[in-house]
């Protein structure tokens, strides 16, 4: 098989394993009596450490186009690579959700027919819609905040991923620098207010295969007069990108005070010496 060949197919199954894991994760969360809020976020932790498992040495498990992109960036990866990891990381994306929905396909007939009949309504619910696309946490939460929201969270995810991977900072296992990127993905969307994005395939694909099976007027809808799929796209590309300079920027200067220390050992050798 050849290299590019064999880098798509580990991008796609790893995508689709940690979307699928994820999605699953949301639904639960949702469908479950206790609304267990850490169900969704241990379930993408598992899947993104599931697909690392499978895929780092072949791909890098980048599994996220954001990442992929900043990689490049940094010249950790080649720029001639991001069209076949795009396609298998957007298309891993959709296959997951969809078999996400298939799986609990009955229970989520049940739970929509449920709601809509205590509200009265009929025809697709948002709710619904919202347990496998990203939306606001709060309605508080506007566009700006909410891009601002993404970037930092994906700049620091990218520059502890960075920091974790690089051996010049840290000799670590592989398996330690994976269980350690799995709690990573699962502590930082803890902390923000934008649906725990961080991933552009993660959100638009979903959007996507929701199109397809009848919720298209919740999934590209305004937000006070934006559209919020775009923070979605926007924010973890924008961070990924800073998190990559960052990281770059202080290795360097951890590179050279690393050796201005042994310069100066050098040099007190050579005065005892002496």
């Amino acid at each position: 098989m050849k290299r590019a060949a064999k880098e798509f197919t580990f991008e796609l199954v790893g995508t689709c394993i940690h979307i699928l894991f994820g999605m699953s994760g949301c639904v639960v969360k949702t469908l479950s009596p206790e609304h267990n809020l850490l169900s969704a976020g241990i379930c993408f932790s598992m899947g993104a450490i599931i697909a690392m498992l499978i895929g780092m040495k072949e791909s890098g498990a980048f599994i996220n186009p954001a990442l992929t992109v900043a990689m490049c960036t940094i010249g950790k990866c080649q720029w001639r690579k991001v069209p076949h990891y795009f396609v298998a990381q957007y298309l891993g994306a959709f296959i997951g959700c969809s078999i996400a929905y298939a799986i609990y396909h009955s229970s989520l007939v049940l739970y929509e027919n449920e709601m809509n009949l205590a509200l009265n309504i009929t025809g697709p619910n948002e709710k619904i819609a919202k347990i496998f696309i990203t939306s606001p946490t709060s309605s508080n939460v506007t566009l700006i905040p909410a891009i601002l929201d993404q970037i930092v969270g994906m700049c620091v995810l990218m520059f502890g991923i960075l920091t974790v991977t690089d051996q010049s900072c840290y000799e670590t296992y592989d398996l330690v620098q994976i269980l350690t990127i799995g709690l990573m993905i699962f502590a930082v969307p803890i902390l923000f207010n934008g649906g725990a994005i961080l991933n552009p395939a993660r959100d638009l694909s979903p959007r996507l295969f929701l199109s397809l099976v009848g919720y298209d007027k919740f999934v590209f809808q305004y937000l006070d007069g934006h559209y919020w799929w775009a923070v979605g796209i926007v924010g973890p590309h924008v961070g990924a990108i800073l998190g990559s300079i960052l990281f770059y920027w202080a290795n360097g200067l951890r590179i050279d005070v690393i050796k201005s220390k042994l310069n100066v050992k050098n040099n007190n050798k050579n005065i005892l010496v002496q």
